[in-house]
């Protein structure tokens, strides 16, 4: 079983990737869950990576979980592209 990620009323800013749900090189690494409320991405070069991912408890699949709830995703004059 994979965790959940909650973030509420916060802002990432400046992050090359602000959420990675999957551990690159390793597609057997996959999963977890976000939940966002709240909040703000903002000037990043990616906010959130997905990869494919069954959420399986106790030997069935469950409906997948994640979601976004009054968040912005917001690139400004800001976004520092070199750096990213």
């Amino acid at each position: 079983m994979f965790g959940k990620l909650v973030i509420n009323g916060s802002t990432i800013e400046h992050a090359h990737e602000a959420v990675r749900l999957w551990k690159p090189g390793d597609y057997n690494a996959s999963g977890a869950m976000i939940s966002a409320i709240n909040s703000s991405f903002l000037n990043g070069h990616r906010a959130v990576v997905f990869m494919s991912y069954k959420n399986m408890k106790f030997g069935y699949e469950w409906n997948y979980e994640s979601s976004f709830r009054g968040c912005t995703f917001e690139n400004t004059n800001n976004y520092d592209m070199e750096n990213h």
